[in-house]
């Protein structure tokens, strides 16, 4: 039963996660950092009545709660940037080459090890998501490469996380950073600032409630279940991302992607059967 519950808080997170790229679409014509500045501040604001105010004034974090929300405000933006001219569910897949730099970063920076399964089916991950990508159009300022930094940036951020989430108060590190990134974000809308409308607002709202939502359905989920146990699922994102971008913007997944998406799932399967068998002999 507790299994159940876990999936359910999951599968209502990525779902979270991919209205959210409905949203930003929806304000396609505000600029991105306007969009990501009202994000985090609609998103700080909702999450005040849940902090414990001692710990958020003693926090002994700052500095790191400050480069956290450096490196996520621009992992959004970018994200935003690319979600743009992207489908969604080409932008999905694209995100799954996360694992890969994230694997790479825990190796360098956290010095952790890594089993040749996993490196194995996160290497043919991201040279499958690097197969989705037209190179003969493929310059600087390519969607494809922007959200490829996008989940570069994302996790450098996972990688703080990991680190530091053990040392203080979960609401206290989530406001300490989208607050941070709100007031890095303000210098940036400053010469390109439009007015928005009401609808606009309504939405940015949407997006700063629907970022908490999603950071506590995962936390939830996590909470009841082992992450071996609640990853596979993770690639329901793509289903649900196939089903919105058709249902809002009629569109309708290459070919290609769907072969990816199939090499992704497939070696990833693999990684879990040998985690499983091995964990049985064990």
């Amino acid at each position: 039963m507790h299994q159940a519950r876990a999936v359910i808080w999951f599968l209502t997170g990525i779902f979270i996660g991919c209205c959210n790229d409905i949203f930003v679409r929806f304000l396609i014509h505000i600029p991105v950092f306007e969009i990501s500045c009202f994000r985090f501040l609609f998103s700080s604001l909702c999450l005040i009545p849940f902090i414990n105010k001692d710990k958020f004034l003693a926090s002994n974090y700052k500095k790191v709660h400050f480069i956290r929300g450096f490196l996520f405000l621009f992992a959004v933006t970018f994200w935003e940037i690319g979600i743009k001219s992207t489908q969604l569910s080409t932008a999905t897949l694209i995100g799954f080459s996360g694992p890969f730099s994230f694997m790479i970063l825990s190796i360098l920076i956290l010095k952790e090890r890594a089993d040749i399964y996993q490196i194995f089916a996160t290497t043919i991950s991201f040279l499958s998501v690097l197969g989705i990508i037209e190179f003969k159009s493929f310059s600087f300022d390519s969607s494809f490469l922007i959200l490829l930094v996008s989940s570069l940036f994302f996790s450098l951020t996972d990688i703080l996380n990991k680190k530091y989430s053990a040392l203080e108060d979960y609401f206290t590190a989530i406001i300490y950073y989208n607050m941070f990134a709100f007031l890095i974000s303000i210098p940036f809308i400053l010469h390109n600032f439009i007015m928005p409308s009401s609808l606009d607002l309504f939405y940015m709202f949407c997006l700063g409630i629907e970022s908490n939502i999603y950071s506590f359905a995962l936390l939830k989920a996590f909470s009841i279940c082992d992450a071996t146990f609640i990853a596979p699922f993770r690639y329901f994102e793509f289903v649900f991302a196939i089903i919105l971008g058709y249902a809002f913007f009629y569109e309708i997944p290459t070919y290609r992607s769907l072969i990816v998406m199939l090499i992704i799932v497939t070696v990833n399967l693999i990684v879990l059967i040998h985690e499983n068998t091995k964990r049985k002999i064990y």
